[in-house]
């Protein structure tokens, strides 16, 4: 039987626009911009302190000739280190310089002006993130609470390319500090004096014996540490300086809170505005009590177990009152802290 020409001509450009929609298809699911840690652009960056303590442990890695930061977050809340990943891409025009900028600022308190923001956030599937290993390394005590430092092996394995992006697969080893959970009491450690601050935010994953007795850290830790003996050695009244300089910022804050109160009371905000403005506020108020903290410390205050403070009358110390206002009322929420909340406040350590 013949095949009328007409149906001839159909039949072929229906094959052909399969075949168009296929290739298609296959340039579609090319990706523009292949992402390797091994890269010779690619930047690492850990994270897994915070000005109150450790925090989950987060691992930037900067491709910087492809204007994308690949944020590997390991949670330390549970042993189990629950692993996430996420991708962030910037505009073709963002420099080196912007992108560290960007990744300083999402957690470091000093933070850098005129960075550039990113333009989308992609999720990895849960299914591509997973705990390879995790070995326990050193117990240390970081403000009055003992932590468990773990090396935590991770991979990102059969990611799906993301909007043209793909990840290559990949297995990184980063420290993850836990909070100890024990019902003997804390044992006493050598802890760094107040006066030289906190330790760096970001830190290598070596580990080695630290100088002073210090136990095990970074050698980023120890190099602090012995910068910061030296300088003890150098001038013996950096104690009595150091005590001067943070009650001289605590005046200037207490003033500056009870301005930005004031101002409150009185000023016409934007529901943004306002957010910005608490946000602002909070912040000062953070530093406000960790300085007060940091105060007690050095001059060695008696501080007494949450059950003696409970029986106590839960009586806040001496010059721990919140300019204007009262670390028991949450002014950012709108709501009453518990008693648990105020003791960490005031005393830096939970409630045990």
């Amino acid at each position: 039987m013949k095949i009328p020409l007409t149906i001839k001509t159909l039949l072929l450009t229906t094959i052909l626009a399969s075949v168009s929609i296929s290739v298609a298809s296959a340039e579609d699911a090319k990706p523009s911009k292949i992402l390797d840690i091994k890269a010779k652009h690619c930047l690492k960056t850990v994270a897994a302190y915070s000005m109150m303590g450790p925090t989950s442990t987060g691992i930037y890695y900067t491709f910087t000739d492809k204007k994308v930061v690949l944020l590997v977050t390991i949670d330390n809340k549970s042993k189990d280190f629950p692993v996430s990943a996420k991708i962030f891409t910037f505009a073709d025009d963002a420099t080196q310089k912007g992108l560290e900028g960007w990744v300083n600022n999402q957690h470091s308190d000093a933070l850098f002006p005129d960075v550039p923001n990113a333009l989308e956030t992609h999720q990895i599937p849960a299914a591509s993130c997973k705990v390879i290993s995790k070995k326990l390394v050193e117990t240390t005590e970081i403000r009055n609470t003992e932590y468990e430092n773990y090396s935590v092996e991770f991979q990102l394995k059969n990611v799906p390319i993301i909007d043209g992006i793909k990840l290559n697969d990949l297995s990184d080893v980063a420290g993850v500090n836990v909070k100890k959970v024990t019902d003997k009491k804390v044992s006493a450690k050598k802890a760094y004096p107040a006066h030289w601050g906190n330790p760096p935010l970001v830190q290598t994953d070596d580990y080695r014996p630290l100088p002073g007795g210090y136990g095990m850290g970074s050698g980023t830790l120890a190099k602090w540490i012995t910068e910061k003996m030296e300088a003890d050695k150098k001038n013996p009244a950096r104690l009595k300086e150091f005590i001067a300089a943070t009650e001289a910022e605590i005046l200037i804050l207490e003033k500056e809170i009870a301005d930005m109160k004031d101002f409150m009371t009185r000023a016409r905000f934007t529901q943004e505005g306002l957010i910005k403005y608490k946000a602002k506020l909070k912040k000062k108020e953070d530093r406000l009590a960790a300085l007060k903290i940091s105060i007690a410390a050095t001059e060695k205050k008696a501080v007494p177990t949450f059950d003696a403070w409970v029986k106590a009358g839960k009586k806040l110390p001496e010059g721990m009152m919140f300019t204007g206002g009262t670390p028991w009322f949450n002014e950012s929420t709108g709501k009453n802290r518990s008693a648990e909340e105020v003791y960490k406040i005031v005393f830096g350590k939970a409630a045990k």
